[in-house]
């Protein structure tokens, strides 16, 4: 039904509504020793470090200037529920059995020509017998897949490229090891962004290079991107230093307007970083109810591996006001620390401490410290790998096997990583194992591996209903095929079995790399608003060995019950108080600016009645706008 207009009040909008429908819009690191643990270690409590990070810029946000006309839109015919307005904390996790796993399960990955269907190779039992629900009837699928093109990566390939996203609606941030991309339309078209030059020179240190991770958080509407700076150049010298960006919904993610944070060693403690030749390397995000998370691996010798794990905690209140933000950390005396996606009141970390040792760490949301708990797993190999393509090269003799995979959900804490091949692994596999939150003793663990291929670079994500999936890399075995990139899941609809793993391949290249470097991890995120789905990263080589051939992936995927409608239903309540904006129904943006801007060609736009003092104001992308319970205004004094 069409939308009524109050054409005695309308003069900003009329030409608009008419075409609404219509507008287009350094070397391979030494390998640890292989060593077996000793009993586990007793809880270990740290005492609370605190600190403060002024912003570097305070950059314009988009701001509604004062009002000074007036727009109505009356009701509509048909009109959806009105939405409540509420501060809900995230959706609740679902619990399920988990099934116990003695058996070795060998698999490949699913061909993607032929119906997605779960993995159970005729040579492996089934985990403890338990028979997966019927996958054809919710199969695994991939919704869109999108190769990055080379003009959205500028001039900066690079075969090492560790691809990270945050997704926000329509407006999808993705960064590469040298490179940015921005998209405006789910990923189907691509802007370069160059973080050498994007923010100047925050840290006076002369050059950006080259880690980054983003990320995106639906309570605060905020999208987070963190960049790694290199040491002074060209002396090559000295301590390095991150920057922690900030952007403030889709308009100032798309556009480029971002507050930005800059830390040295020194930032965070003057006294232990007082060295100064501490870098700062392999960093990571996550997110629990009310804050950011940031791992950062130190050393202070740029050609070993990181001797120290750094964990910094911000409260999204401060990030989304955007001033000075203060933050508590602690250190650990092993390096690799990898904090854990899906968090909610408490945040874990998993850590190496050997090869039959894991370190987990608890820090709930009150408390200014966290406290550790050794754990014994089974033992893995804990060398070089070696995964040899038909082209003769190795994708794997750069993996470093730390944690690269760590999660929360229904009551477990998860962890991967990747394991050299050796035993009865002929080849390169990656290693799993689930604690208990209760007690964190161990609830279960294996392997993924495969007598044909090898497996490594698993990233995970937790959904709405506390389900794990993400993308994962394999290939190559014996001198056979070239690297590919697969996604996979851990569900109710598999009884939240890891192995054998479901999973459906993404895409398979057509090389190796030219030197055994791939990178160092992938990325896959929850969606938003299709908190169900996901969003992961990962890379082939397509047509060559060398860094312009090197194709990096933004694939979108799910269960085929979630499957994200063809366009979307956003919503625009100037009731919703909170932070909590995504444009659900359930939290709708307060803006109708931002509502109509979060629209893409064929969406529809819900606005509830009410007075959204915003003018000057052009609501001109291309959707249908609804009015609901009432006479929308937009513009009043």
């Amino acid at each position: 039904m069409k939308t009524r207009i109050n054409w005695l009040s309308l003069f900003v909008l009329v030409a608009m509504i008419a075409s609404m429908t219509a507008c287009a819009q350094q070397a391979p690191p030494a390998a640890p020793a292989s060593t077996t643990s000793s009993a586990p270690a007793a809880v270990q409590t740290l005492a609370p470090n605190e600190g403060v990070l002024s912003p570097d810029s305070a950059d314009l946000a988009v701001k509604p200037a004062e009002p000074d006309a007036d727009t109505k839109i009356a009701d509509s015919d048909s009109t959806p529920e009105v939405p409540n307005i509420d501060k809900d904390a995230d959706s609740g996790e679902a619990g399920a059995a988990e099934a116990d796993s003695d058996n070795e399960q060998f698999l490949v990955p699913t061909n993607p020509n032929a119906h997605p269907e779960l993995v159970i190779p005729g040579q492996a039992s089934e985990s403890n017998g338990v028979q997966p629900n019927s996958a054809n009837a919710n199969a695994l699928i991939v919704y869109n897949d999108h190769p990055i093109p080379a003009s959205a990566e500028g001039t900066h390939l690079w075969l090492v490229a560790e691809p990270s996203v945050a997704p926000n609606g329509r407006v999808i941030h993705l960064s590469g090891n040298k490179f940015d991309s921005i998209s405006g339309d789910y990923g189907n078209t691509w802007t370069f962004v160059d973080p050498f030059t994007k923010f100047g020179d925050p840290t006076g240190l002369t050059q950006f290079c080259c880690d980054q991770v983003m990320m995106y958080d639906r309570t605060h509407n905020l999208t987070f991107w963190l960049l790694q700076w290199h040491r002074q150049v060209p002396t090559v010298s000295g301590h390095n230093a991150f920057v922690l960006a900030v952007a403030h919904g889709q308009r100032n993610t798309f556009e480029g307007t971002w507050t930005h944070y800059t830390f040295f060693p020194s930032t965070i403690s003057s006294s232990h970083y007082a060295d100064s030749n501490w870098w700062f390397d392999y960093p990571d995000m996550a997110l629990s109810n009310n804050d950011l998370y940031i791992t950062i691996n130190p050393n202070d010798n740029p050609s070993s591996n990181p001797q120290e794990g750094l964990g910094i905690r911000i409260g999204l209140d401060q990030l989304y006001a955007g001033g000075t933000i203060s933050f508590n950390y602690f250190i650990s005396s092993l390096g690799f620390l990898r904090p854990t996606q899906g968090a909610t009141n408490t945040m874990y970390f998993v850590q190496h401490i050997d090869n039959a040792t894991e370190r987990i760490w608890s820090w709930p949301e009150g408390s200014t410290s966290p406290t550790s708990k050794d754990v014994g797993v089974d033992g893995w190999n804990n060398v070089v790998a070696t995964a040899t393509c038909s082209d003769g090269t190795n994708w794997l003799g750069y993996s470093l096997n730390v944690v690269q995979a760590a999660w929360v959900a229904n009551g477990q804490i998860g962890a991967m990583w990747n394991s050299a091949e050796g035993g009865s692994f002929p080849y390169p596999q990656v290693r799993w194992v689930r604690f208990s939150t209760t007690d964190l003793s161990v609830v279960d663990q294996g392997n993924i591996h495969s007598n044909a291929v090898a497996w490594a670079f698993p990233s995970v994500s937790v959904n709405d209903r506390g389900d794990v999936a993400g993308t994962i890399g394999f290939g190559c075995g014996g001198g056979a095929g070239s690297p590919g990139l697969a996604a996979w899941i851990s569900d109710s609809t598999n009884y939240h079995i890891l192995q054998p793993l479901e999973n459906t391949v993404i895409s398979v290249g057509t090389n190796g790399p030219g030197s055994p470097r791939w990178g160092d991890y992938y990325t896959t995120r929850r969606d938003s608003p299709y908190s169900n789905t996901w969003m992961g990263t990962g890379v082939v080589m397509r047509g060559g060995t060398d860094s312009a051939h090197a194709e990096v992936h933004l694939s979108w995927f799910g269960r085929t019950s979630d499957t994200p409608p063809a366009n979307a239903s956003i919503y625009a309540n100037v009731a919703n108080s909170t932070t909590y904006q995504d444009g659900t129904s359930a939290h709708p943006y307060s803006s109708a600016a931002d509502g109509n801007y979060a629209c893409s060609a064929g969406d529809n736009l819900y606005i509830t009645a009410g007075t959204y003092h915003e003018y000057p104001i052009t609501l001109d992308r291309p959707c249908t706008i609804h009015a609901v319970g009432g006479t929308v205004i937009i513009g009043q004094h």
